[in-house]
């Protein structure tokens, strides 16, 4: 994780052409800040577990989750 830091420092997301899906995890990492909002235009869905758990014992239900939204008509 510490090499994602340094990689990431200063990086600013930019805006897409494409539709983007932010997959935020329901349960906060204990003793960790809470994921911040993204700004750029997106759509999200909550899935179940934390930051590590929802690709883990949770990975059915946040795969679900993405098909769903990859399945949707676009707005």
């Amino acid at each position: 994780m510490a090499g994602y830091f340094k990689l990431f420092s200063g990086w600013k997301p930019a805006p897409l052409a494409c539709p983007t899906l932010y997959v935020r995890a329901r349960d906060p990492l204990p003793g960790a800040e809470p994921a911040p909002d993204w700004s750029l235009p997106h759509a999200e869905v909550v899935v179940d577990g934390d930051h590590f758990t929802m690709l883990e014992e949770h990975a059915r239900t946040t795969a679900l989750a993405i098909h769903q939204w990859l399945r949707a008509d676009p707005v």
